[in-house]
């Protein structure tokens, strides 16, 4: 496999227009912050003996492990050089921490990029790149035409790569990073990406599952704007409902309160949901709940209070119960299809 050498990366650098390049200054700052000592011939006896391992989990720690300790000695492209050259899982790895921890400039890490010889390998370089940016040099980044260029060619051959790569770097900070103030950076970014449509649904919708930075009220405010109507079955619907669960377990009275300023069939979907989870925890509060707060609701949220409660009443084998909640019901069409599905002896429509 071929390789890029250090004078023909800084070249490439030096002559692409859009990016200011930085390989010099980027060179100065890695060698400035050697952080191991280990040398190239030393990494290269530990990386043939970490290779004979079986075990190819442990195979690719190590060897990721070796990949980094050179990029933090200083030996860049001793450590480009060294990456495995087949396909596969330890080369994967390789490359992602590679693009961590190399301290390449832009204009660097595009021409390894291109270079890559394997389908789908920019994922791996570009999720470790972006993992090793702080959020001002990531928006940078992603304003500078060069770079957006160099994203359009890439989407010729593996779509959507630039957010698999962003999704994947901010969900590994917020699952891994020991630091709340780092996590929220990540958080906000990925809110940012995803209202510029960088991440889609799908991906804002994993980062938020990896986001531990707030409880269920503080992810709710996240999703509700964000994801204001998420798709029936999808990712982003399932969330919203673990979401919905979570303050409802947490502060139901407060959880129905925040649920009742949804609007629209999304509010109806989101209170029902609400609701049931609170009666199967707590029917009798729920029911207290509804009697006190009924003329606080319109129409509508009633009748996904008393959908909720019918449903409920199905589930538990109470048909004269569920009845009575389907004559609660004032929308025609809701109200004919929950008769509809009582048993034949509890049907009679009031």
């Amino acid at each position: 496999m071929d390789r890029v050498s250090s004078q023909e990366t800084r070249e490439k650098g030096a002559n692409r227009n859009g990016l200011t390049d930085r390989s010099e200054s980027a060179r100065k700052r890695r060698d400035s912050e050697k952080s191991d000592d280990i040398t190239p011939d030393e990494a290269r006896k530990l990386l043939s003996a970490a290779r004979e391992n079986p075990d190819i989990m442990r195979r690719s720690a190590d060897c990721i492990s070796i990949i980094g300790r050179l990029c933090a000695a200083g030996y860049t492209e001793e450590a480009w050089s060294m990456i495995e050259e087949g396909p596969g899982q330890v080369r994967d790895s390789e490359l992602v921490r590679f693009f961590k921890a190399a301290g390449l400039s832009p204009a660097e890490m595009i021409s390894k990029v291109e270079n890559l010889p394997y389908k789908g390998e920019a994922f791996n370089a570009l999720r470790g790149y972006f993992s090793s940016l702080d959020p001002a040099s990531t928006s940078a980044l992603l304003a500078d035409p060069s770079f957006k260029e160099f994203i359009r060619k890439l989407d010729e051959s593996s779509p959507g790569v630039l957010g698999r790569a962003i999704s994947a770097s901010l969900t590994g900070r917020l699952a891994f990073s020991g630091s709340t103030a780092e996590k929220m950076a990540a958080r906000d970014l990925a809110m940012r990406y995803h209202a510029d449509g960088v991440l889609n649904d799908g991906q804002f919708v994993q980062i938020l599952k990896a986001d531990e930075t707030g409880d269920s009220f503080d992810k709710w405010a996240l999703v509700a704007n964000a994801l204001p109507n998420p798709g029936r079955g999808s990712d982003a619907a399932t969330l919203r409902k673990d979401v919905i669960e979570g303050m409802v377990n947490a502060d139901a009275p407060k959880a129905l309160q925040q649920l009742a300023k949804v609007p629209g069939r999304q509010g109806f979907l989101d209170l029902l949901a609400g609701v049931k989870k609170w009666g199967n925890m707590d029917p009798s509060a729920a029911a207290q709940w509804f009697q006190t707060s009924r003329n606080g609701l319109n129409q509508t949220q009633r009748d996904s209070v008393a959908m909720a409660f019918y449903q409920l009443a199905l589930d538990a084998g109470e048909p004269e119960g569920a009845e009575q909640w389907a004559g609660e019901i004032s929308n025609a069409q809701l109200k004919q299809e929950a008769v509809k599905r009582l048993p034949k002896k509890a049907s009679s429509e009031k």
